[in-house]
């Protein structure tokens, strides 16, 4: 995998970022929470978009989404607007794969904006469904995953 600019570029931009949106030390958990969707988001990029490829990382980026909203969810963050377009999107893949189906009502609970325990099950889900997205380029992804995620701690640790 080829990134334009390194994983430590990456992340100090990702830091920057989140520091800047997220200012104070009360803010540590939303920083995190930003943090990992900037990173999931800098991956995925790192695959690079091409018309072969678009479709499957716009299903990926969907299914980012919901795990933003999960890791949202169950620290009491969520917002409504963001888990009904979460149900809305999660709904979409259960057309595809009716082991999803029972989920989309666990996340319709969600609405009740209380923090809630990850639904580990619909979790390990979303991540078979972005393997199985990415094929061959899930090693990629995870290279990429991992080294900006190494940066950015090593980074937010100095």
């Amino acid at each position: 995998m080829q990134l334009e600019e390194t994983p430590r570029e990456i992340a100090l931009a990702i830091k920057n970022k989140v520091e800047s949106e997220y200012p104070g030390s009360g803010n540590r958990g939303l920083r995190t929470l930003a943090a990992n969707d900037e990173i999931r988001k800098a991956a995925l990029r790192g695959l690079g978009v091409t018309d072969e490829n678009l479709s499957i990382l716009v299903r990926v980026a969907g299914i980012h989404k919901i795990q933003n909203v999960l890791e949202h969810a169950a620290v009491g963050i969520a917002t409504k607007r963001e888990l009904k377009e979460a149900v809305k999107k999660l709904a979409g893949y259960a057309s595809e794969n009716s082991e999803l189906k029972p989920h989309v009502k666990t996340l319709q609970g969600m609405r009740e904006l209380q923090k809630v325990k990850m639904p580990t099950e619909l979790t390990a889900l979303l991540a078979r469904l972005k393997k199985e997205a990415l094929g061959e380029r899930m090693g990629s992804y995870q290279d990429a995953l991992y080294s900006i995620k190494s940066e950015y701690e090593a980074i937010k640790g100095e």
